[in-house]
């Protein structure tokens, strides 16, 4: 290992313009405010919604015979002793 010469930098910043340390992240945790969330949670929605709504149908059609089998196959379980 290369020892450093007096007055070279160590790799470690330290505080850093008021953002504090780098290891900061697993002590302080971050707050968003209630609008944010609130947009945040909105746009989620929408986005679900609007999937939903376009492809819902194509889905339950391409999972029905899965279901079909898992409820056939529940019912042998269940009569089997």
């Amino acid at each position: 290992m290369k020892a450093r010469k007096k007055g070279q930098p160590t790799g470690h910043k330290g505080k850093t313009e008021g953002r504090g340390t780098m290891w900061e992240f697993l002590t302080e945790f971050p707050s968003l405010g209630r609008r944010d969330l609130a947009d945040f949670k909105n746009t989620i929605d929408s986005a679900f919604r609007n999937f939903s709504r376009e492809y819902g149908e194509a889905l339950e059609a391409f999972f029905s015979p899965l279901l079909k089998f898992l409820v056939w196959f529940e019912k042998l379980l269940l009569a089997t002793p």
